[in-house]
């Protein structure tokens, strides 16, 4: 989804927008497809869910208006790792021994040691700008939103196609709201359009997700598929020819390595 999003361009609000316009629509042929029956609390707290979507993706996208995609991924997927994790672990009862919960925080330890490989910059490197600070705690408040867009599911028994339509309705609108403050914005800019592609990557994933929630619970789940921070790096370097040296290689291997340990132990 971020190599798509940076490739059709855009700005941030128009990204968002055309990404949730298409799976609006993809959502809205599920729901009439099977005739999918909802529970007015049900429906407001899906749309919640994507409201917190949309903005966690918007302060997403925001970042990589700044720096590279090879980047702000690892970060962004560690730490909504992280926090669900400890999330579904302390709140939602998914370690039930403290030996798990052990394993669990080590591999979290494990997994920072790999963000940091995988985003620590060569000095000799000219062609990338340096991680600003103020970029990091942006995808940190992202992740804080999609975090929460992941787990209120599950905290209130939501899954499936259940929750498909209501929550790309409340990411729609909460799109919607967002695109139409921006001055000189236009519903059918070409950007916009383009960023339909963005939407299906996210529905196709989005469906997949809710489904193995349901059956293998959320800190697995969401674990298993933060394997796609190998696409992001390896996309950014192969398809947006995002230079890196042979030191940055090395160290994004090691980084690689690291997180793929941690994932797997994590499903274990």
């Amino acid at each position: 989804m971020p190599i798509i999003s940076k490739k059709v361009g855009g700005t941030p609000r128009q990204q968002l927008f055309g990404s949730t316009v298409i799976a609006l629509l993809i959502s809205l042929v599920l729901e009439l497809t099977y005739k999918i029956d909802y529970h007015y609390f049900d429906f407001l707290i899906a749309m919640l869910s994507g409201a917190f979507w949309a903005i966690g993706q918007l302060l997403l996208f925001a970042a990589l208006q700044r720096v590279n995609v090879s980047k702000v991924i690892p970060i962004s997927n560690g730490s909504q790792l992280i926090f669900t994790t400890l999330f579904s672990g302390f709140f939602l009862g998914e370690w039930s021994t403290i030996y798990d919960a052990l394993i669990s925080l080590l591999m979290l330890v494990i997994m920072i040691l790999a963000i940091i490989c995988l985003t620590r910059q060569d000095p000799l490197n000219r062609h990338e700008s340096v991680l600003p600070i103020s970029t990091v705690v942006l995808i940190l408040f992202s992740s804080l939103f999609i975090t929460a867009y992941v787990s209120v599911g599950s905290v209130f028994g939501i899954s499936g196609l259940r929750i498909l339509f209501p929550q790309s309705l409340g990411m729609f609108l909460t799109a919607l709201l967002i695109v139409t403050t921006e001055k000189k914005s236009s519903l059918f800019d070409k950007h916009i359009l383009k960023n339909f592609i963005t939407g299906i990557s996210w529905a196709l994933a989005n469906v997949a997700l809710f489904y193995s929630s349901a059956k293998i619970g959320v800190g697995l789940s969401f674990s298993i598929s933060q394997m796609c921070i190998f696409i992001s790096v390896l996309g950014g370097i192969v398809f947006l020819h995002e230079r890196k040296t042979k030191k940055e290689i090395t160290k994004i291997t090691i980084g690689m390595l690291l997180f793929l340990f941690a994932i797997l132990i994590l499903s274990i």
